[in-house]
């Protein structure tokens, strides 16, 4: 199955790039993005509506480009089920090489992959398979194009340097949430991964549409 990645990140720049190198990224990071049921908050089921929110460029969102300083955070995102269209869509809004601040100190040292959908116990719902599938297959990729271990995908919650905001307040399943199992996703990661060429990996992305910067 051939795989693609929608790239905008030309239309998404907030002109503030924070360049790190390809080597430097030792770890990737798994969050929820764009809808909260609790709350019966949709910012978007796509990643252009999620980025305008956060970049400022649709001003009802306030509180949200306060909150991020008018940067897009996440360099991939995967679209679910809820509506749009777009299950299992992925989109980069940033290159590889350059800072996403989704994570505090952890950001410069990780990828952040966000998912669009609230998978919280007691609110939320499980991913779809469509969504999930793509999640492990650019993950597994991007750890064999990178050398990053499976052990080193991570939610964000359960990285507590990471924590801030509503999103992960502290406890380890606020995100993404406790319906994406980060254990069977690791494990998931390492089968799909495999002993890959670093070289054929990125090849395998490049062609699919991924730009490292």
């Amino acid at each position: 199955m051939m795989r693609s990645i929608i790239d905008i990140s030309s239309s998404v720049s907030d002109g503030r790039k924070q360049l790190r190198s390809l080597a430097s990224i030792s770890r990737i990071l798994v969050h929820r993005v764009g809808v909260d049921l609790r709350g019966n908050v949709v910012i978007g089921y796509d990643a252009e509506s999620i980025c305008d929110a956060f970049t400022g460029m649709n001003p009802l969102w306030r509180s949200v480009w306060s909150a991020t300083g008018r940067q897009n955070p996440y360099s991939i995102y995967i679209g679910g089920d809820l509506g749009g269209g777009n299950d299992g869509v992925m989109w980069q809004a940033l290159d590889l090489t350059e800072v996403g601040w989704h994570a505090r100190s952890a950001s410069r040292s990780s990828i952040g992959i966000a998912m669009i959908g609230d998978f919280r116990h007691g609110c939320g719902r499980m991913p779809s398979r469509a969504q999930m599938s793509s999640l492990v297959w650019v993950v597994s990729s991007l750890c064999s194009a990178l050398d990053i271990d499976a052990s080193r995908v991570l939610g964000h919650g359960e990285v507590p340097e990471a924590h801030g905001g509503e999103k992960a307040p502290g406890a380890s399943h606020a995100c993404p949430g406790g319906f994406v199992d980060m254990d069977r996703v690791r494990s998931a990661v390492a089968a799909a991964a495999g002993p890959s060429c670093q070289i054929s990996a990125r090849q395998v992305l490049h062609r699919a549409g991924l730009s490292f910067g």
